[in-house]
């Protein structure tokens, strides 16, 4: 019989704080496996499996849009929400010789945990070290994971590498929904603040506190080519004209792959490079990009063709 953490139907579980205590050994430090923006993350086991527990920083201004827009999510390339806490306790202290009572909040997410880690962990200068086969099924992972969040009316607005965890087989779960706004997809809109990477930022979002789909596209650019060309290679495709940074990928792969697989990479850098547009009216939808991707055939010769060149 399936555990209850396989059970993709399942509904999350209200976890009590003394339960998240107790299997985290009081929130040891020796229990840490990750830091974030908003919280500290640590290994747990509940009914026999490894969770991820998320303990939100108590100062943390972030409501809890992390944990009510992942209860809305089912999805292979999502991470699943296992559990959480919401718990607040009256917690007193002295104040001009009299005790005070002051409400003291803990928030916690728990999630499957993932023994391979992000995919930040995986790029080198140059690329991913996975062979090609995996970095495409990476990329066309994340973009089936943000097809079905926009479907849901859901923008994560920090997509990067350190948020997409990897399960054993190399599929691609998008994590760490912080930022995440529900919102009408279909129209963009201002909010008082957008927090984020930079990088992986477009200047509507910085400039103009503008979020839309879009957002998300051209986060999505940046991370196609982070696994393609590297971290650094966001910089370079800015620094040279996209033709010659097209054949600078390519040349790095050339070595690494056969020479039918050469134009699917093309393909793959070209769709990335519409993504980070400037202009978030040129850059495609996710539906474009999912159907574009669906269209490579890694199996077949006929793609290829040298593709139409794209400019930026």
């Amino acid at each position: 019989m399936a555990n209850k953490l396989q059970q993709r139907s399942s509904l999350p579980e209200a976890f009590t704080l003394n339960y998240l205590n107790q299997i985290t050994d009081g929130f040891s430090e020796k229990k840490i496996i990750g830091w974030g923006g908003f919280g500290v993350v640590y290994k747990g086991e509940h009914q026999g499996e490894l969770i991820a527990v998320k303990k939100l920083y108590e100062k943390c201004d972030m409501d809890f849009d992390e944990c009510t827009n992942l209860m809305k999510t089912d999805h292979e390339n999502i991470v699943r929400l296992v559990g959480y806490c919401h718990d607040t306790q009256v917690k007193y202290v002295q104040k001009d010789g009299e005790y005070v009572g002051a409400d003291r909040r803990e928030r916690l997410l728990c999630f499957k945990y993932f023994r391979s880690g992000s995919l930040d962990k995986y790029l080198s200068d140059e690329s991913c070290s996975f062979e090609w086969h995996i970095c495409f099924n990476i990329i066309i992972g994340i973009s089936k994971g943000i097809r079905y969040l926009h479907d849901k009316n859901i923008l994560h607005l920090d997509l990067k590498p350190a948020n997409i965890l990897l399960d054993e087989d190399r599929t691609p779960k998008i994590g760490d929904f912080g930022l995440s706004k529900l919102t009408d997809s279909t129209k963009t809109c201002i909010i008082q603040e957008v927090k984020g990477t930079p990088k992986y930022m477009p200047r509507e979002n910085i400039n103009e506190h503008a979020i839309s789909t879009k957002s998300d596209i051209y986060s999505f650019g940046v991370v196609i080519i982070d696994i393609i060309a590297g971290p650094k290679g966001y910089e370079r495709s800015y620094e040279m004209p996209s033709e010659d940074f097209i054949d600078h990928v390519l040349q790095n792969w050339r070595k690494r792959v056969q020479k039918t697989m050469l134009s699917h990479i093309r393909t793959c850098i070209e769709i990335a490079l519409r993504c980070v547009a400037d202009d978030r009216k040129e850059r495609p939808t996710i539906i474009e990009i999912v159907d574009e991707l669906n269209n490579i055939d890694m199996d077949s010769e006929a793609t290829s063709r040298h593709l139409t060149p794209i400019g930026r």
